[in-house]
C-alpha cells in the first residue's frame, strides 16, 4: 500500500471516476485506515477491508458500488474494524437481501389486486411502465436512496410535474409496504424523506347558478335530437356520479327491469367518445368553454358542502376512502363561510340564553348576530 499520508480521503466522486485496467487494483481511504475501493479488470467496484486478523491478512468485503454508496461503506468498515479490534468475528454482520425492485413491484401489485379498483391496478401500471421501472427497476430496494429518488424527481418534474407526483406517492407507498413487510432493513433510511412535492395546479371548477341555468336551457333544446346524450349529461349533473360509473349503469343497480330486457341502462353505442364530443358542443353553446365533464361531479359535491352536507357524507356519496379526498371539494368563499359561522354562533347563543340581534340593514333573510359576552 501507498503511504498513508500520500492518500487522500476516498470520494465518491474518486469512486465513481476509477476506470478498470488490465489488473485488479486498490483505492485506499486516506483517513480510515485498511478500508479502500476494489476495482476489477471488468469495471465492477466493490468496497473493500483489508486488515491482519491474529497475524493473517484478511479482506473482507463491504459491497458493490453504486448499490452500497460511499458514505454507507465507510461506516460498515469502521463497524467491521471495530469488531476486529474488540477480538469478535470480523465478518460485516448479515443483513437480509434485499429483492430486487422490479420482483418487489410485481409482487406489491398481486398483494393489491384485490383490493384496489381497476381503474387504480391500470393506474399503477402506467406510472410503473412509464416512470418508475425505467429509473429504478434493476435496482436492489436497500439501493434506491434519498439522492437517486430526488434526482429522478427533478428531471421527471421538469415536463410533467402532476405525472411526478404521482409517481413518487407510489414508490413512496411502495418503499414503506416493503420495510412492513421485513424487505427492507430498518437500517435502511427513508429514500424519500424530505422531497417536497410539487404545487399542485388548481383545475377543478365549480358552476354557479347562472352557469348551471344556461347550461341547463342548452340541453333542454337538445333533448329531442340527442335524449340518451342529454339523459346522461343530467344524471352526472344531479348524482356527482364519475362518467364510467353513468355509462356502465345497469336497470339492476337502481332496481327497475328494462322492458326490451337490456342489461345497461344507456345504449352500447354511447361511448364516452361520442359523449365527449357532444359535450363539447353543448359547453360552447352555454358560453363554459373549457369546462370539463368531471366538473359536474366538483360542482355536486361544492354544492353539497355548502349546503350543510358534512364532508363524511359527502366522501361516502362519491365513493370516496379518505376524508382527504372530499376536502378538496370544500373550497366555500368567504360569504358562505361567515353564513356558516353565524348560523352555528345563533344556534349556540339561543342555547345558552344569549340575547341576539338582528341587523336592521339586512333584508328577509338577514342572519343573527349575537353579543355573548356583553360587548356595547
Amino acid at each position: 500500500m501507498a503511504s498513508k499520508a500520500k492518500r487522500p480521503r476516498l470520494s465518491a466522486a474518486a469512486v465513481a471516476a476509477a476506470r478498470p485496467k488490465a489488473r485488479e487494483y486498490m483505492l485506499w481511504d486516506g483517513v480510515l485506515s485498511s478500508f479502500g475501493l476494489r476495482v476489477h479488470p471488468s469495471g465492477a467496484k466493490s468496497f473493500v477491508v483489508q486488515t491482519r486478523v491474529r497475524g493473517r491478512m484478511r479482506k473482507f468485503t463491504l459491497g458493490r458500488f453504486p448499490d452500497m454508496g460511499i458514505m454507507d461503506a465507510r461506516k460498515e468498515a469502521a463497524a467491521v474494524l471495530a469488531r476486529i479490534w474488540a477480538g469478535e468475528d470480523p465478518a460485516p454482520a448479515q443483513r437480509p437481501k434485499a429483492p430486487v425492485f422490479r420482483d418487489f413491484a410485481a409482487r406489491y401489485r398481486e398483494n393489491r389486486k384485490g383490493v384496489w379498483k381497476p381503474s387504480s391496478l391500470k393506474t399503477f401500471d402506467i406510472y410503473m411502465r412509464g416512470r418508475l421501472l425505467p429509473a429504478f427497476g434493476r435496482l436492489k430496494l436497500d439501493s434506491i436512496n434519498h439522492a437517486r429518488v430526488s434526482a429522478w424527481f427533478d428531471a421527471a418534474s421538469v415536463d410533467r410535474p402532476g405525472s411526478a407526483n404521482r409517481a413518487f406517492d407510489i414508490l413512496s407507498a411502495m418503499l414503506k409496504t416493503a420495510r412492513k413487510w421485513g424487505e427492507l432493513g430498518e437500517h435502511v433510511p427513508d429514500a424519500c424523506a424530505n422531497i417536497v412535492r410539487n404545487p399542485k395546479k388548481v383545475v377543478a371548477r365549480y358552476l354557479d347558478e347562472d352557469e348551471l341555468a344556461r347550461l341547463g336551457a342548452v340541453l333542454d333544446s337538445r333533448a329531442d335530437e340527442h335524449p340518451w346524450r342529454v339523459a346522461a349529461l343530467r344524471l352526472l349533473t344531479l348524482t356527482g356520479a364519475r362518467l364510467s360509473e353513468v355509462l356502465n349503469l345497469r336497470w339492476d343497480e337502481i332496481g327497475v327491469l328494462s322492458e326490451d330486457g337490456a342489461e345497461r341502462v344507456f345504449p352500447e353505442d354511447l361511448t364516452s367518445h361520442r359523449l365527449y364530443k357532444f359535450w363539447c358542443v353543448v359547453r360552447e353553446e352555454a358560453g363554459l368553454p373549457g369546462l370539463r365533464i368531471h366538473d359536474y361531479r366538483h360542482t355536486w359535491a361544492s354544492q353539497g358542502v355548502r349546503n350543510g352536507v358534512g364532508l363524511p357524507t359527502v366522501g361516502r356519496l362519491l365513493g370516496h376512502r379518505r376524508l382527504a379526498t372530499t376536502a378538496i371539494y370544500a373550497h366555500l368563499d368567504d360569504s358562505a363561510l361567515q353564513a356558516a359561522a353565524e348560523k352555528a354562533a345563533g344556534r349556540i347563543a339561543k342555547a345558552m340564553g344569549f340575547e341576539a340581534e338582528t341587523s336592521p340593514e339586512k333584508s328577509d333573510n338577514a342572519q343573527m348576530r349575537t353579543n355573548p359576552i356583553g360587548l356595547p
